[in-house]
């Protein structure tokens, strides 16, 4: 019952990291967030997105992705709390 909401954030996921690597070439801490995001490095990834977000707090694809790595790592409540920055 879990596996296709998990396919659905995966999907869309791919589709992000894809829009977004077509327009830009992303800031190093980005790069890898998105290199441990898709080895399924959760930790690496949260590391790497908070950092991108430390640098340039307007980046919502960081702020996205940090949200989706904490739900990954089933830190539901983080999740949230990431998810509703980008949206305010």
């Amino acid at each position: 019952m879990l596996l296709l909401p998990a396919v659905i954030l995966a999907a869309g996921a791919s589709l992000i990291i894809l829009d977004y690597l077509a327009i830009v070439d992303p800031p190093k801490d980005v790069a890898d967030g998105l290199s441990a995001f898709e080895r399924g490095d959760n930790v690496g990834a949260i590391k790497a997105f908070s950092q991108a977000q430390k640098r340039c707090e307007s980046d919502i694809f960081s702020q996205r992705m940090l949200g989706m790595s904490y739900h990954n790592y089933r830190w539901h409540d983080e999740a949230l709390r990431q998810y509703q920055t980008v949206w305010q």
